[in-house]
């Protein structure tokens, strides 16, 4: 049944809330599935300007950050599993009265470890995940 619901997810979607309007998407709106921009990149200008939205809302990269571009907000709220800011922690952000906020905590990596072993991926890409999520990087 979750599987199902994320497959009927569309690519990319836009939101309003509270008269702010957010462009969702997993990686950049030029290519949703697999693009990629660093964080301070000036790529990143033309995709939040391909949107009409206020803020342009992406993951992908694992990388927490938060910019203004214009007048408008680019959001990675990074990730709570497979970290990738170079520490083991998990993180989200908060929007609160018009101000977005990056917030990480810590989680039991090691009972995370366990339980990814137990799916019996093949040993490289066990390893490679094991890696990320004690280091918080690639």
């Amino acid at each position: 049944m979750q599987k199902g619901w994320l497959r009927d997810l569309p690519i990319q979607t836009e939101e309003k809330r509270d008269g702010c309007c957010f462009h969702l998407v997993h990686a950049t709106p030029s290519d949703p599935f697999y693009g990629r921009c660093p964080p301070g990149g000036e790529e990143w200008i033309a995709e939040i300007d391909a949107v009409a939205a206020d803020v342009l809302l992406v993951g992908h990269s694992h990388v927490p950050f938060l910019r203004r571009i214009g007048d408008k907000v680019l959001l990675n709220p990074g990730s709570v599993g497979q970290p990738r800011a170079g520490e083991p922690l998990a993180s989200y952000a908060v929007w609160e009265d018009g101000i977005f906020e990056l917030k990480s905590f810590r989680y039991p990596v090691e009972a995370t470890v366990e339980k990814l072993r137990a799916l019996a991926f093949p040993h490289t890409v066990e390893a490679e995940l094991v890696n990320i999520l004690v280091t918080g990087s690639v």
